[in-house]
């Protein structure tokens, strides 16, 4: 692969990527385009060349609102919670509807309260994230017929690996997503106006 440089750049990048956990988030009032920078700023390693899907603008927030994926702002402020929604739906809308991060995000708020919520999540994808760079680093993983993750002659086994375990784990999400019930979705007010 002729740019295989530049992924292995990108993976030495993702192998030390952390999200700010809650306490870290600003917890200064922010309007729309400070909200806007400061979450691009965060997710800026995620950016692809083709960036549409993680494009942020005010229209999306305030669809976002409205469609109640996250709370509203506060006088035209944005707030800590505000940041966390807004990282969390960026990210999850890469690999799932809008109803289904809906669903995920009343799940995560009832069961578990915004900080905590949100503080899981960064845990969980730091977690992955170290994972994939780990195993793509070390050649530690192989597959099936022993042909090393890293092995530049087979790189296109890479592709194919990474593009079947997406399929994998949405279809496994999108079903566990589906299994959630009426009652799983019941909002605790006191979880989430922290």
């Amino acid at each position: 692969m002729k740019n295989k440089s530049i992924y292995d750049g990108w993976i030495d990048e993702m192998a030390s990527f952390q999200l700010p956990r809650w306490n870290e988030l600003s917890s200064v009032p922010l309007y729309m385009d400070q909200l806007l920078a400061l979450v691009k700023d965060y997710l800026k390693s995620f950016r692809l060349q083709d960036t549409s899907n993680m494009e942020i603008t005010p229209a999306m927030v305030n669809n976002y609102v409205k469609l109640g994926l996250m709370p509203k702002p506060e006088k035209k402020r944005y707030y800590r919670r505000h940041i966390a929604y807004l990282i969390i739906i960026t990210l999850f809308k890469q690999a799932i509807s809008i109803q289904e991060i809906r669903k995920v995000l009343v799940y995560l708020a009832a069961s578990h309260g915004n900080e905590q919520a949100y503080n899981l999540f960064c845990t969980y994808l730091e977690t992955s994230v170290r994972k994939e760079c780990h195993y793509y680093q070390t050649g530690e993983f192989t597959y099936e017929n022993g042909q090393a993750y890293k092995d530049p002659d087979h790189f296109d086994h890479y592709i194919i690996w990474n593009a079947c375990s997406l399929i994998t784990h949405l279809i496994f999400s999108r079903r566990l997503i589906e299994c959630l019930s009426p009652e799983d979705l019941v909002l605790d007010e006191q979880k989430i106006s922290s």
